[in-house]
């Protein structure tokens, strides 16, 4: 994103979308690597344009990555509570409700 625009790659799209300042005004700068969530058209040149962008953030799969991980209850309260591992920064939320077959919890 250099001078007020650049170009984004998105699953769904095939080639480059360009983005730029002055179709998204209350873009900040952006970084290579962020995520923005947008509205596609196309110009009248034929060529895919980003409008109505947002920063967003990136998928839960990307976060940690899919699949089982290991951690340490670090809170459980009222049918709720929050992990920490050594696998991803920060607290993961989890529950009774997304976790069917959770036997009893205790914090560590």
């Amino acid at each position: 994103f250099s001078q007020g625009w650049g170009f984004l790659v998105c699953e769904q799209v095939e080639g480059d979308v360009f983005i730029g300042k002055k179709d998204n005004p209350l873009l900040p700068d952006l970084v290579e690597g962020q995520y923005v969530s947008f509205v596609l058209s196309v110009e009248p040149n034929g060529k895919r344009a980003a409008g109505e962008a947002e920063v967003s953030i990136p998928p839960a799969s990307e976060l940690a990555g899919t699949g089982r991980y290991a951690g340490v209850v670090k809170s459980w309260k009222g049918g709720w509570g929050l992990i920490v591992s050594e696998s991803f920064a920060g607290d993961l939320f989890f529950g009774e409700k997304g976790n069917k077959d959770l036997g009893p919890v205790e914090k560590d």
